[in-house]
């Protein structure tokens, strides 16, 4: 994982907290609070239905919103690197 998975990871470790909800359901809220609207599609079990299900009623608050699309903005210098740098099956 990149430095910006991380960031990522720790603003939704943040907000999962904030709202007692796991991580999933966070990260369905957060793509529900940006219009996507299918991002439930392949639970394979009761307990992962359920944790689906939880995550349609979370309502994220703004400032929850603004800390993860923050921690999810790619840093345009750290996104050069990576593609500059061919990964080492390529070398």
């Amino acid at each position: 994982m990149n430095e910006r998975g991380f960031r990522i990871l720790a603003a939704l470790d943040i907000v999962s907290k904030d709202l007692g909800a796991t991580l999933a359901q966070v990260s369905l809220a957060w793509l529900v609070a940006h219009g996507v609207t299918a991002p439930i599609a392949s639970a394979t079990s009761l307990d992962q239905l359920q944790e689906l299900i939880g995550a349609t009623k979370l309502k994220l608050s703004p400032d929850a919103v603004r800390l993860l699309d923050d921690a999810s903005k790619a840093d345009p210098a750290a996104a050069e690197r990576e593609v500059r740098t061919p990964p080492p099956s390529a070398r």
